[in-house]
């Protein structure tokens, strides 16, 4: 499906919904107690919110390992060619 025109949703967050389902995926894990407070303070203390903070953290942890953002990208385009 390509992308439709923002007028054929009724209201912005039936479009939100639309491209998060599109563009986005969600992953859910657990830490200890406190480790939230510990993420919000320092988002906090670096202008982001945690969301932010937490993906900064995860990319730069990738980086490090030697897997960028590309290989990612060319994964997925192949998997939607098959």
């Amino acid at each position: 499906m390509g992308r439709p025109k923002t007028t054929e949703f009724k209201t912005k967050a039936q479009y939100d919904y639309w491209y998060i389902s599109q563009k986005k995926e969600r992953i859910s894990f657990v830490m200890d107690k406190g480790t939230k407070d510990r993420i919000k303070l320092a988002a906090d203390k670096t202008g982001q919110n945690s969301s932010e903070f937490i993906r900064e953290a995860i990319e730069e942890k990738l980086f490090k390992c030697g897997i960028p953002k590309q290989i990612v990208v060319e994964d997925q385009e192949q998997k939607q060619d098959n």
